[in-house]
């Protein structure tokens, strides 16, 4: 079935690639009309200045008065001819256009098709995953028979020694010898037919387990070819998003050739023409806004097939480590007592990786919000492990963290957006959970007096049932409008959070801190709007109090941050189960971020590791609790859905792949059998 799918993939590859070029013929053509469109309005400028001389010199001089009209008549007479050849080419111009709209009608037929083999392909694959998941489970009961009959085989060889002392006794008392020698050689002959019998089974085990590692490594190549036909799927989505532009940039520029026109052309007929080609432009507008939803679609689809949870490592730079960076960029083994400890991620960065190396990983997420989804990113580790390095950076441009580069991705790309009509407003709220109470950083005084800014209605935290954003009344919501106010929002808001000084740690963050982005989109000519959300999430550092060495209020704080990172895993843990009852309610800190973690949202998790063989027992705990988050998908029946909306219908786009299932990554010692790989 593997098979079929592909040769059916390349035959749709091939009739893509023969629509593509069909595709470029078609634009080279128009590129001909065009060409030829802007001759014959030169042509029609020099007989306009023509007749403005003809007109002059009639004033000029009565007496040719005739001769200048016979001339007048012969420019109009050429004016007419060229108001023909330009009305051809108008009419040439639409046909292309109508046989390019077909083409792509064909083309989005195609990546339809593609659509439903790739899901066939990831069903194929999920069946792959259970096969040898059976497969597994089987080696270990043949194992553990194999152990029972070498157990066995060493209790009849002791039975034996025992027979064998039983005859030599026998012989001594020759009263008895006959019988009892007679008894002891049957004896003797039922045990090496024992013997023989658990030597077969023996065999038997061997060849059934050499035959589960065949499976097993057929699954493993069927595995890797999933995975190149999920780099071709990016591919075509590449170069969705060029076409995209392209169709963008060349709309552009014929709107600005055809105000010219109008200005050119005056009134009268030649003004209908004009407005028959401003239809035509607002008819390109739509097939604009066409393309953008289909980037959308498929940008969506890239980011389902790579998991709505996804979780990234980090290991920040130690010369003494006890972590190891493994081959292909995806695991890490951790040394702790003489063993080993191996993980599989999506992403592991090793040390020397830069802060931008880090963002290209993240802001096809970012890119999500944008398009209307509910999104979130937060780092998580113990304290010290460089998670504020990573989401809020330092004031120069390379080592900017997540948190700044996110805002400005999002206002350019806001800012090309509003150039095809859209009108997007952005604000923003950043919120402090300090002890299980909530406190807005971005109060008036917030950063000189601790009180000011606290939030004490337990009820604050409204989520809209609809999909739309998620609010704290009480708290500010300011316009966010350029990336010097967004920087303005985060530093105030960085001044104002409750930082202090541990054993472990010289600027230890003593609460959670959650930035949220809000973003409100519409276009007018379609009729649509959209809401998305972006909470990017800078959690206080897990910590034992024994390294810590914090008392009084400080011991406190550090309790509140144990407990809320408890909650959020069992939060996780609820969602790897899949249990009725998801404990959102459980901290303030969960039922924040209740829209991302559980429900049609989008989530990536950075888990932070000092690798100093001193931390290395928090390293494991960490990398555990990152595992269990890896195995996680979001609530969402469907996969997450984008909050559109379009005249008076809400609409609730499922736009992820259903059959898509994300396979949970492991963390495990060398000794406890293969490990699963993820797509993505």
């Amino acid at each position: 079935a593997v098979k079929q799918l592909r040769d059916e993939r390349q035959q749709a590859e091939r009739k893509e690639a023969q629509l593509r070029a069909d595709n470029e013929q078609l634009e080279a053509k128009l590129s001909t009309a065009s060409s030829q469109l802007a001759k014959l309005q030169q042509q029609l400028s020099s007989l306009t200045q023509l007749q403005e001389g003809l007109q002059a010199s009639l004033q000029g001089k009565q007496s040719d008065e005739a001769s200048l009209v016979a001339e007048l008549t012969q420019v109009q007479q050429r004016l007419a001819t060229a108001e023909d050849s330009l009305a051809s080419a108008t009419a040439d111009r639409s046909q292309l256009q109508q046989e390019l709209r077909s083409q792509g009608d064909k083309l989005m037929l195609m990546e339809s098709e593609l659509k439903l083999k790739s899901s066939r392909m990831d069903a194929a694959q999920q069946q792959l995953a259970a096969e040898a998941e059976e497969h597994e489970a089987q080696r270990a009961l043949l194992q553990k028979q194999l152990e029972q009959l070498k157990a066995d085989k060493d209790e009849a060889r002791s039975q034996l020694a025992a027979a064998t002392a039983e005859l030599e006794a026998s012989k001594q008392q020759l009263a008895a010898a006959d019988t009892t020698r007679s008894h002891a050689e049957a004896a003797v002959q039922e045990l090496q037919a024992l013997h023989d019998a658990l030597a077969a089974e023996h065999a038997a085990v061997q060849a059934k387990v050499l035959e589960l590692e065949a499976n097993l490594a057929a699954a493993t190549a069927k595995t890797a070819e999933l995975s190149e036909a999920l780099e071709a799927a990016n591919a075509d989505l590449a170069d969705a998003r060029a076409k995209s532009a392209q169709q963008a940039s060349r709309l552009a520029h014929l709107e600005s050739e055809f105000e010219a026109l109008q200005e050119v052309m005056g009134e009268g007929e030649q003004r209908d023409i004009v407005g028959r080609l401003l239809g035509r432009i607002s008819n390109l507008q739509a097939a604009a806004v066409a393309a953008e939803r289909t980037r959308r679609e498929l940008h969506n689809q890239m980011v389902e097939l790579r998991g709505n949870i996804r979780v990234f490592c980090r290991v920040r730079p130690h010369p003494q480590s006890a972590v190891k960076c493994l081959a292909g960029g995806t695991s890490l083994a951790l040394t702790l007592d003489n063993k080993e400890h191996q993980f599989s991620f999506d992403k592991v960065f090793a040390p020397g990786t830069s802060q931008q190396q880090v963002f290209d990983s993240v802001c096809e997420l970012v890119q999500s919000a944008l398009d209307g989804y509910h999104v979130c990113l937060f780092s998580y580790g113990q304290t010290g492990a460089g998670k504020t390095y990573t989401m809020s950076g330092a004031n120069t441009p390379e080592h900017q963290g997540m948190m700044p580069r996110a805002v400005n991705q999002i206002l350019e790309s806001v800012a090309q957006l509003t150039e095809q009509e859209w009108q997007y407003t952005l604000s923003a709220s950043c919120i402090e959970v300090y002890n299980n109470q909530l406190r807005d950083l971005l109060a008036d005084g917030a950063g000189s007096r601790p009180e000011a800014g606290r939030i004490t209605d337990n009820n604050a935290i409204k989520h809209d049932s609809a999909g739309g954003h998620t609010t704290v009344i009480g708290a500010n919501r300011l316009p966010v409008t350029d990336a010097a106010s967004a920087a303005a929002l985060m530093a105030r808001a960085s001044e104002a959070r409750a930082c202090e000084a541990t054993a472990m740690n010289a600027v230890s963050s003593r609460s959670h801190c959650v930035f949220m982005l809000y973003i409100s989109a519409s276009h007018a000519a379609s009729n649509t709007q959209l809401t998305g959300s972006l909470c990017l999430v800078d959690l206080a550092g897990s910590e034992r109090l024994d390294r810590s060495m914090v008392e009084d209020m400080r011991k406190r704080e550090a309790c509140s941050i144990n407990q809320s990172l408890s909650a959020l895993g069992d939060v996780f843990a609820a969602l790897s189960s899949k249990t009725s009852h998801i404990p959102y309610r459980n901290s303030k800190l969960t039922y924040l971020l209740q829209p991302c973690l559980g429900g049609h949202g989008k989530t990536l998790m950075f888990v932070h590791i000092n690798p100093e063989p001193a931390s290395a027992q928090e390293s494991l705990c960490s990398l555990k609790f990152a595992a269990k988050v890896n195995g996680c998908d979001t609530a969402a029946k469907g996969g997450a859905r984008r909050n559109v909306t379009q005249g008076v219908a809400s609409i609730q786009d499922s736009e992820a792949v259903s059959a898509l299932g994300k396979r949970p990554a492991t963390g495990q010692t060398l000794a406890a059998g293969p490990k699963r790989s993820k797509l993505g």
